[in-house]
This record gives C-alpha cells, sequence and structure tokens, in this order.
C-alpha cells in the first residue's frame, strides 16, 4: 500500500509552512508596505524604452546568461568565476544549503533575521541556534562566537538587517569573519538592501580575506526587480565552483535576465530610487516627529515606528482597516511593539500618515 508520509523527508512532514492562498488573494486590494517591495514609479520614458527592447526570443528561448554574469561582476567589482547567479537571493542561498549542508550540522542565526535562512535549514535537517539582536538592535557578535558548536558548518548575519536595518561595523563584521575562519565555519552575510543606500559592499574587502566568507544580494530591493527574481552569490572561485554544481539547468528565464542586464546598463534607475528615497524618507521623519510618533530610521527602504502597550494584532487589523499591510509588530522582548513600514512613494507615505492619524484617534478613544 502506498504510504504518502513514507516518501516525504521528516523533516519536511515536520516543517508546517502557514497556507496563504486567501491572504495572496487579497494582497492586490491593499497599499502592501508589509514586504518592502520597490513602490517608486520608474519613469515612463524608461519603461517604454525597456518595454520596446523586448523581444520575442525573451520568452520563446532557453536564456543565454553569459552578459549577465559579465553585468553583473562588473556591478560587485569581481570576476564572473566569483559569482553564482539565483532566482531571487533566496534561491542562490538555498544552493549554499544544498551543497554544504548535511543532516546532523549546525547553523547559527540572528532574531529576528529572514524566515527562509530556518526553512532551509529544517529542510536539510539542519539544528539552529538563533541569538537575539543586542539592546541597539545589532546582531550580537560575541554571543555568536559564542554559539558555535563543532558541528557549526554555517553562520548567516544580515547587513543591513530586513527587519530592524541596523548594521555592524566593519570592524565588528571583520572580527567576526576572522573568529569563524580560525573554526572552519563559512559566514554568508545578506546584503539585500545594500543598494538602498550604497554603491558597493564594505564586505567585499572581508570576503578576498577570508575564504570562508560569501556574500549575497539581490536586484529585488534598490533595483525594483522583486517580480523578476535576480540574486546572486558572491565568493571565492573554489567555493562558487562547488555551489555552481548543484545549480538548476537554467539559474534564471531568459525575461528576467533581459530585465537584469537592461536595468544594469540604466544606472540612472538606481540613482531615481536612492534619491526618491532620501525624500520620502524625509518626509516621513518630519511628519512622525510632528506628530510626536517614536520611530527610527534605517540602511533599508523601510521605517520602525513604535506603538508600546498595544496588542500587535490590533495594530495590524486597524491599518488593515485603512487599506494599508504593513510588518505585523515584532514580539521579540526589545523589539516589542515596534512595526515596520516600507517606505514608497510620497502618495504611499502620506496615505501611511493618514491612516496613522485614525489609527492613533482609534487607540485614544478606547483608552477614554
Amino acid at each position: 500500500m502506498f504510504n504518502i508520509q513514507a516518501v516525504i523527508k521528516e523533516h519536511v512532514v515536520e516543517n508546517k509552512r502557514e497556507s496563504l492562498w486567501s491572504y495572496l488573494e487579497e494582497r492586490p486590494n491593499y497599499l502592501m508596505l508589509d514586504k518592502n517591495e520597490n513602490h517608486h514609479p520608474m519613469d515612463e520614458d524608461l519603461f517604454e524604452a525597456f518595454r520596446a527592447s523586448l523581444k520575442p526570443e525573451h520568452l520563446c528561448n532557453y536564456p543565454v546568461l553569459n552578459n549577465l554574469y559579465k553585468k553583473i561582476a562588473k556591478l560587485v567589482g569581481v570576476e564572473e568565476r566569483n559569482i553564482y547567479l539565483g532566482s531571487g537571493s533566496d534561491l542562490a542561498i538555498k544552493a549554499l544549503f544544498d551543497a554544504c549542508l548535511r543532516e546532523g550540522d549546525h547553523v547559527v542565526l540572528h532574531n529576528p533575521c529572514y524566515f527562509m535562512f530556518e526553512n532551509y535549514a529544517k529542510y536539510a535537517g539542519v539544528s539552529i541556534s538563533s541569538t537575539p539582536v543586542t539592546e541597539d538592535w545589532k546582531p550580537d557578535v560575541a554571543a555568536i562566537i559564542d554559539a558555535v558548536k563543532e558541528n557549526t558548518k554555517l553562520v548567516i548575519v544580515e547587513d543591513p538587517s530586513g527587519f530592524v536595518g541596523t548594521r555592524l561595523s566593519y570592524s565588528q563584521m571583520h572580527g567576526l569573519a576572522e573568529a569563524l575562519y580560525s573554526k572552519g565555519v563559512l559566514l554568508l552575510i545578506d546584503e539585500a538592501y545594500l543598494y538602498v543606500e550604497g554603491k558597493q559592499s564594505a564586505n567585499l574587502d572581508i570576503l578576498q580575506k577570508f575564504p570562508n566568507v560569501i556574500l549575497a544580494q539581490t536586484l529585488s530591493k534598490a533595483h525594483g526587480l522583486a517580480g523578476a527574481r535576480v540574486g546572486f552569490l558572491i565568493g571565492g572561485t573554489e567555493l562558487i565552483g562547488h555551489i555552481s554544481n548543484v545549480r538548476p539547468l537554467y539559474e534564471i528565464s531568459a525575461l528576467s535576465a533581459w530585465a537584469a542586464e537592461w536595468q544594469l546598463d540604466h544606472p540612472e534607475v538606481l540613482e531615481r530610487f536612492q534619491e526618491k528615497m532620501r525624500q520620502t524618507k524625509a518626509y516621513m521623519r518630519e511628519a512622525l516627529t510632528e506628530r510626536r510618533q517614536t520611530f527610527k530610521d534605517t540602511h533599508g527602504n523601510f521605517m520602525l515606528v513604535q506603538f508600546a502597550g498595544y496588542d500587535s494584532k490590533e495594530i495590524e487589523q486597524l491599518f488593515q482597516e485603512q487599506g494599508i499591510l504593513i510588518r505585523r509588530p515584532f514580539e521579540q522582548s526589545n523589539l516589542k511593539g515596534w512595526l515596520r513600514v516600507t517606505i514608497s512613494q510620497l502618495e504611499h507615505c502620506e496615505k501611511f500618515i493618514s491612516a496613522l492619524d485614525i489609527v492613533v484617534d482609534k487607540l485614544n478613544f478606547k483608552k477614554i
């Protein structure tokens, strides 16, 4: 008799994932400020130029990725053989898990961090240690090093953090990389939000010093290609070569590759995004300061707003009633009461501030 449980990996059965079908269907009905997407509209003339550049072969031919590898290598400042391309940086990172981690290995994360890191570890039958961030919301380097065991294979650090937007200093990251190198442990630095403010990674210098270091970057955030799913790993030639052995037949689609090539050929798109981000963040800082609403700016395309003393689900629901999705407030003890909101185009920021006024009025009314 066929037993479905017998053919599914035990670690996959145990790792239950939330069903999101109804949630996904409803999302387009809201202003989506919960996933840090780039909602800044592309210049109409540029977008028309991109549409005009599309050819039938971008849909009907298998992808040829040589040019994209060259352009990404140029963007980063490395050789092509130092790049591994993936369908979003998360699947590029999954290739790292597939190539390097065995059942029984151990991974160290910081909390909060991108939830798929934990899922990939569970799928691989890998144990996890998760270290809380410090009081200033940065990864706790000492705690991370202390969490390393004999069977630790990988440590992952976000720089900047995708949840609280903080960064380690160069000396802190260098010290972490050096300590893990001496212990024979890989260090993955996830730089998904690097290009929100910057043009090149300071961690590239650390990678060149320590062969256990690998960087992950994406064109989803600042470059505005979340729908195209284009990400990549950067590492030493030997390490990237081994990771490339587990790649799919084609890393990404021809259409995604062309979108990425076109975007990289037009650096003014990124420059305009960075300038608009500075402008909209300035608006948000002023609007929140006027309302005496406690907030923190970040190195990402989002800000954090505090609602201390209120139920997190209630806050999330009140914004949803105003047609806005936010990342639900954190539950960690030193982050409790803070919520993350994507900083988007000015019109979206104005809608959020209007909704914030209504939410605060409702909360104050309930106190009476």
